[in-house]
């Protein structure tokens, strides 16, 4: 979708970093920088700064992490959170649905 302009990506710079580590340090990809600028090329990256951070850290979200990357998406304007991870993402607000990657294909 998002290579036919009909949608616009948005990854929290936070989840860069785990990109970044999880793609030359646990998995050591084949052509790992290649592969990250490709993606990255086809994101808008945004950021949180402190105060995303503090609301974050006081949420009801057990996994911080999480919490730090559902709050970016929230303050930045998205329209949709998608993750594989549905589960850990109980206290979100009504103005961010979060969805399953293959129950939003499914409802669009």
């Amino acid at each position: 979708m998002a290579s036919k302009g009909q949608t616009v990506l948005q990854i929290a710079e936070s989840s860069v970093a785990n990109l970044i580590y999880l793609s030359f340090d646990i998995y050591k990809l084949a052509d790992a920088s290649s592969k990250l600028l490709n993606f990255i090329g086809a994101c808008n990256v945004v950021n949180g700064g402190k105060p995303i951070i503090l609301e974050a850290l006081a949420s009801q979200f057990k996994d911080k992490e999480d919490a730090l990357q559902y709050y970016t998406a929230l303050h930045s304007g998205a329209d949709y959170f998608i993750t594989r991870n549905t589960k850990d993402y109980k206290f979100t607000s009504p103005m961010l649905p979060v969805f399953h990657p293959l129950e939003f294909y499914s409802k669009i």
